[in-house]
């Protein structure tokens, strides 16, 4: 065994170029010399050594892409469970929105009935037809009920106000019939303030209806009451004719029923800045509680065991129908003081139902 030169050549083939040890992977191989006469002779042991570096940066960027796979992997995981709680969420409060928001009219309608005071029941019932039940069985019945239920309250309400306007107007005449001891009433004064009246909604002129009014009050007072009447010129607003007139003798009727002879009487009419107009009557009479008088604006409240008088709760339930209001307190030296606005109001969207 002598020392042998390796071509560089062969070498570079083997090894690809020299490498440093640790970069190659080495194998050791015994190296046999074939002789023609003496066969295979042990010449010694050659060492060949592979290049590991382009394997190695092979495997680590094998080993940054799985890395890079994985954590995309887990951000579209996240992402995706993230997308879909939030689409999961958005579409279970639609669901909940649509399902549970037409029961609001419902309490609506419930609460409405429970102040028992002027509720346009009309205008409830038709929204609660406008509402989609969204595939909901109790919803139908539900609604079919409160339908049922509003519209025997509206033919009630209705019947109730014929019947007391009725029998307001056959007080009144009655005042005016026998009124011995007080002015007699101009020929023909009143009769046109009991005649027929258009309820659609339309312009009205209200000035005649005070006017008829103020010539008729003389004749309606008890004996030995004073009058004090402040009446201006009123513009013609927009409203049911047969609704205004009837909220104003109403009032009236009520005055009439519950002052005492004696005293002074208010009769006050002006103009409301933004249209419409506003009525202040004040009446002498017994000293009146407030629970007294919410039981005279609530007639129908739990608890109640005789009726009063419904004109203010009337009148309060018309005036409401024109957007207005109806206030009533107590006078320090008795009776009552008793205030109706009445706006002047296009017709509302809910009215339209009932227009003739």
């Amino acid at each position: 065994n002598r020392e042998q030169r390796v071509d560089k050549n062969l070498l570079e083939a083997i090894n690809r170029g020299p490498k440093l040890e640790a970069e190659m992977l080495l194998r050791y191989f015994p190296l046999y010399t074939p002789l023609p006469d003496q066969g295979a002779i042990y010449w010694g042991v050659t060492k060949v050594g592979i290049n590991i570096d382009s394997m190695r940066r092979f495997l680590m960027l094998l080993d940054w892409e799985k890395g890079a796979l994985r954590r995309a992997l887990i951000w579209m995981m996240v992402g995706g469970a993230f997308a879909a709680l939030v689409l999961g969420l958005a579409g279970f409060r639609r669901v909940i929105r649509k399902t549970a928001a037409p029961l609001n009219n419902y309490g609506m309608l419930t609460e409405a009935l429970k102040r028992g005071i002027g509720v346009d029941i009309t205008s409830l019932l038709l929204h609660l037809k406008q509402q989609e039940s969204q595939g909901i069985r109790e919803f139908e019945q539900v609604r079919t009920l409160c339908q049922r239920l509003g519209e025997s309250a509206r033919v009630l309400a209705e019947r109730l106000v014929e019947s007391e306007a009725q029998a307001c107007l056959g007080r009144l005449a009655g005042r005016l019939a026998g009124s011995i001891g007080r002015p007699a009433p101009e020929p023909g004064a009143w009769q046109s303030l009991f005649l027929p009246r258009r309820r659609d909604w339309r312009q009205v002129e209200v000035e005649p209806l005070f006017q008829q009014i103020s010539r008729l009050l003389p004749a309606l007072l008890p004996p030995g009451t004073t009058l004090y009447e402040d009446r201006q010129p009123l513009p013609p607003l927009y409203g049911s004719e047969a609704h205004i007139v009837q909220a104003v003798l109403f009032i009236l009727d009520f005055s009439l029923i519950e002052m005492t002879p004696g005293g002074q009487c208010s009769w006050l009419v002006s103009p409301r800045e933004t249209g419409g107009f506003s009525l202040e009557v004040k009446f002498p009479g017994p000293y009146l509680a407030p629970e007294a008088i919410r039981r005279l604006l609530q007639p129908f409240q739990a608890g109640s065991q005789t009726l009063p008088p419904l004109g203010l709760f009337l009148a309060a339930a018309l005036a409401q129908q024109h957007l207005g209001s109806l206030l009533a307190e107590p006078n320090p030296e008795g009776g009552l003081r008793v205030r109706l606005e009445i706006p002047d109001s296009q017709l509302p969207a809910a009215h339209e139902s009932r227009k003739t």
